[in-house]
Order: C-alpha cells, then sequence, then structure tokens
C-alpha cells in the first residue's frame, strides 16, 4: 500500500488576553495547509517573527516562568549566560523577569533575543502538524445567536452545519455568498429598543476577535474591544463560520468539492 501524500498545516495557537498578560490556552485554528514541508516552515516561521515583534516582551506570556519554559529558573539564566546576557539577580522573592526584560532588551545583539526566545521553548504562537492530505473537511456553520439580556451571544452548542467541502476555497465561496445574503436582507427594525440605533444592538464576537486582536494588536472598523472582550455593532456581526472537521470515515458522497 503506498504511503499516504502529507500536508503541511500552520496552526495559530489560542493564546488570548488577561489582566496581567496573554496566556496559552486549549484550542488551535489553521492559518495556512502547504505541500512541501520547507514551504511550511518558512511560512510557520515568518507568521512567529510577526507576532513575537508585536508581543515584544516574551515574559509577559504565560502565568509563570514554568508556563514559558522547560528549563527551570537557575538553567534558564545558565542558558542565558551562554548567550553572554546577564541575568537577574537572584532573590528571596520571585524574579521579575518582565521588568528585567524592559530594562535589558534594547541592548541586545537580534541573535541574543533569538537566543531568548528558544530557550523560552513554551512560548510559541504557531505549530506546524503533517497530517494526510484530505484528511480535513471544511464545514460551513450558522451561527445561532442568543440573546443574554444585555448583548447577543453566539451559541453553546456551536451552530448549524449547512455543509462540508474538502478544500477551504470551496468552503469561503458558500461562506461568502451566505454573509452577502444575510447582510442584504439585515434591516434594522425601529420598533425595537435594542436596533433603535445601530450602535444599540451588541454581538459579543470575542470568538473570533483572534484575526484582528490576536494577540495583542488592533481592532479594525466596526469592532469595539473591552478589557476582555470584543463586540460588533449591527451588520458587522458574522453570520456564519468555517469550522474544520475530520473527514475520517466519512463517504466521499457526503463531502462536496
Amino acid at each position: 500500500m503506498p504511503d499516504a501524500v502529507l500536508e503541511y498545516a500552520i496552526r495559530r495557537l489560542n493564546w488570548r488576553r488577561t489582566h496581567y498578560g496573554i496566556v496559552r490556552m486549549p484550542g488551535a485554528v489553521t492559518q495556512a495547509i502547504l505541500p512541501m514541508l520547507e514551504e511550511a516552515e518558512a511560512d510557520r516561521s515568518r507568521r512567529e517573527a510577526e507576532v513575537r515583534q508585536r508581543v515584544a516582551n516574551p515574559f509577559i506570556c504565560g502565568p509563570s516562568h514554568a508556563a514559558r519554559s522547560r528549563l527551570p529558573e537557575p538553567i534558564f539564566a545558565d542558558w542565558l549566560r551562554d548567550a553572554s546576557i546577564e541575568p537577574p539577580v537572584a532573590q528571596v522573592q520571585a524574579v521579575n523577569w518582565t521588568e528585567w526584560w524592559e530594562q535589558t532588551h534594547k541592548g541586545l545583539a537580534p541573535e541574543q533575543v533569538a537566543h531568548v526566545w528558544a530557550g523560552l521553548d513554551r512560548v510559541r504562537f504557531f505549530e506546524l502538524v503533517a497530517r494526510p492530505a484530505g484528511s480535513v473537511g471544511y464545514a460551513v456553520v450558522k451561527i445561532e445567536w442568543e440573546y443574554n439580556d444585555d448583548w447577543y451571544e453566539p451559541g453553546a452548542e456551536g451552530g448549524t452545519p449547512l455543509n462540508v467541502f474538502r478544500t477551504r476555497a470551496a468552503a469561503e465561496a458558500l461562506w461568502r455568498q451566505l454573509e452577502q445574503h444575510e447582510r442584504a436582507d439585515y434591516v434594522l427594525n425601529p420598533d425595537d429598543p435594542l436596533q433603535s440605533e445601530p450602535s444599540g444592538v451588541r454581538f459579543e464576537t470575542t470568538r473570533w476577535s483572534d484575526d484582528v486582536l490576536w494577540p495583542m494588536g488592533l481592532a479594525r472598523d466596526g469592532l469595539l474591544h473591552y478589557e476582555y472582550a470584543t463586540f460588533a455593532h449591527g451588520d458587522t456581526a458574522p453570520f456564519y463560520e468555517i469550522v474544520e472537521v475530520d473527514l475520517s470515515g466519512i463517504r466521499a458522497g457526503d463531502v462536496g468539492g
């Protein structure tokens, strides 16, 4: 039996804002799928470098040193010395690595900065996953918005699947068509106090804010960012989304192109 043809998925890991920085939560979102390992690794590295620039201080990632590195703090300090970086002086209280970085990083060469990130081996924003080609499908799902007495939030059940495709391009074609149709039919009801003004209708879009805010970026027009949640108003909210599904064991006739 011939070996399965592999494809390489670049997946964005699920880092979220908190009051003290950003932490990694379960889950990941596929950003691209490429047929060649070298090309995929180059794409992952480029994305990783872009996010590192935005984050700037790697020590705001994770609630503790153990969440950032597999190296215990004394070993991590030795790791820094290997690159001629003087670590903070050990104290009775926990080392404030965030403050140390703010005071130190401007004097570091690019290769020293890369060395620090390498030692923080649990602070990674993207991963590369090899998988059999065609093993993942793309479902177009209708978001079932529910009102919670203050705003609309996406239903906990995950929405209503409409169709599944083998390629993201095919799923995106249907998604665009459905979104355009929904927005064309979206009319504010002046008799509804929630819709008396466009700004009166709030849809919580935190679940999708990764694309515009992740992990420390700025919101685009139409999204309002608060400390722990992101909202869209009126017809700027999404009505459909694309979700990856496992096609293992699914008959070919059950899946679109």
